[in-house]
């Protein structure tokens, strides 16, 4: 062991003398701008300048930050990936300036890792960490790099040390990027490479085809991953270093300069936010406006319906709760028929409520009214166009024939309150003929004659009435002059002479 520690040694020391040697050719190659306590304004605008191979992309929020092309193709690749990512930081002329977090999407705009970084006018500059996010051993992993004037090193192991590649582990990475693509350069340590999946270090360099295997080498460790390690990316580690320390009072010095730009920018944002917020706080209010509004619109409305329900006359809860069932409220439908039921319990039209409530409807159709064919600018025709639903008892025939001749329309009725009661007794005298009430007629022939003929009273009426009305309005069957009618109501004068409804005879049921 004593003699493996010593082997191990003197081959250190030969390592690290060519390593250091070597290093001197990385810090001429690193050289940007030379170390200075400021930098110059000719110098900063310079840096602002798109060098040969650069150009600019767009984040998710239209912050610019400059890019170098990387071979064919990459130009597209790059900005379409760059559309997803954002820049958590200041924008100034459209491109990313001072401290912030750039965050990195994949193309399901899944966030793939952030780095905590500067940039001047799009150019990343000084000391950045990249925190991975992708799921599994990158998870957390961290990355830094260093920038200046298009210059950049970037490792994810702190220090140049002898390693060995370990299975299921971050693979140690260090990479040099100088401003000509071409002389890119990196090396990664592999636990596995090549077809016998032996330990190696790879060297990556830029390829003309673009293909990244066209410029990938496997060096294979033969038995010592940590002195082929030390010797290839040896030589990156000491220039990573010594760039950042010749060029930290340069980025220093950019900083400082930015101090009363990110200033103003600050105070710009803090307004933008707030009036943003202020916006916001109207939106909200509005909203909670509007659905007041809405919900004191539906407490009237139901008020109204409520109140509704006590003051019609049995015509019109009838025609009313039509109406419902026509738009598909059953609900208040069935609601208006109970009001029907229970104010007016010895009317006609509260029996054919109660059978409505049953599920039988007389003559298997709707009720006279049908609003919902009107309103689809079909045909309003009554009920009683379909076989009987069931026999109605004597004295619900008796109650409706008296209702029917009961009605009288006074000669200065309005047109639609005159139409409309006319629509109410044709159709009360086709739920009878339907309800199998006693009639003229003694054969179906003659039955069906006059059934017929009520449903042509019932459509005069219904569209002498339609064509006098205005704002959409539909007339419905309603008795406005019978009984429980409200005194005085829909009179006008002169009126139209309307005909004479011929009211069928009731004979006794046996």
């Amino acid at each position: 062991m004593e003699h493996c520690r010593n082997t191990d040694q003197d081959r250190g020391h030969g390592w690290a003398a060519r390593a250091l040697a070597t290093a001197t050719l990385w810090l001429g190659m690193a050289a940007g701008l030379p170390a200075q306590a400021q930098v110059s304004a000719e110098d900063m605008a310079r840096m602002r300048e798109l060098q040969p191979g650069e150009f600019v992309v767009k984040t998710r929020e239209g912050c610019g930050t400059i890019r170098k092309e990387r071979g064919p193709n990459s130009r597209e690749i790059i900005t379409t990936a760059a559309s997803r990512d954002s820049w958590e930081g200041a924008c100034s002329e459209g491109m990313a300036l001072g401290p912030g977090t750039y965050v990195a999407r994949n193309d399901k705009m899944e966030t793939v890792g952030s780095t905590d970084m500067w940039f001047f006018y799009g150019r990343g500059i000084g000391h950045a960490v990249y925190t991975g996010q992708t799921p599994g051993i990158y998870l957390g992993s961290k990355s830094e790099s260093f920038s200046w004037d298009g210059i950049s090193y970037s490792r994810n192991v702190a220090r140049m040390e002898a390693l060995e590649p370990r299975e299921n582990a971050v693979v140690p990475r260090i990479w040099y990027s100088p401003r000509e693509y071409a002389n890119e350069l990196a090396y990664t340590l592999h636990p596995a490479c090549g077809v016998d999946r032996q330990p190696c270090v790879t060297e990556q360099r830029p390829s003309p085809t673009g293909n990244f295997f066209d410029g990938l080498k496997h060096l294979p460790c033969n038995g010592s991953c940590g002195s082929l390690w030390m010797e290839k990316a040896g030589p990156l580690f000491v220039a990573f270093d010594d760039f950042a320390r010749q060029h930290a009072a340069d980025v220093e010095s950019v900083k400082k300069a930015l101090e009363p730009t990110l200033a103003r920018l600050g105070r710009e944002a803090a307004v933008a936010q707030a009036e943003k917020e202020r916006q916001a706080e109207r939106q909200r209010q509005e909203a909670q406006a509007q659905q007041q509004r809405q919900r004191d619109e539906a407490a009237r409305a139901e008020q109204q319906f409520r109140t509704s329900l006590q003051t019609m006359n049995p015509g019109q809860l009838f025609a009313r709760a039509d109406e419902l069932t026509a738009q598909g409220d059953a609900v208040r439908a069935r609601e208006v028929q109970r009001a029907l039921v229970s104010r007016f319990p010895d009317h006609p039209l509260a029996a054919t409520a109660a059978r409505q409530m049953t599920g039988g409807a007389p003559g298997g159709g709707s009720t006279p009214a049908a609003p919902a064919a009107a309103s689809a600018g079909g045909s309003a025709t009554p009920a009683g166009t379909g076989a009987a639903a069931g026999r109605l008892p004597s004295a619900q025939c008796e109650a409706m024939k008296r209702v029917v001749m009961g009605t009288r329309i006074p000669s200065n009725a309005s047109v639609t309150a005159s139409t409309e009661t006319v629509m109410f007794m044709t159709g009360t005298v086709l739920d009878m003929i339907a309800g199998g009430c006693p009639t003229d007629g003694t054969t179906p022939a003659q039955i069906e004659a006059e059934r017929k003929e009520r449903q042509q009273q019932y459509k005069a009426a219904e569209d002498a009435c339609n064509a006098v009305q205005s704002g959409g309005r539909r007339c419905v069957a309603a008795n406005h002059f019978g009984p429980g009618a409200a005194p005085g109501a829909g009179l006008r004068s002169p009126d139209p002479v309307f005909p004479t409804i011929t009211v069928p005879k009731v004979t006794p049921q046996r």
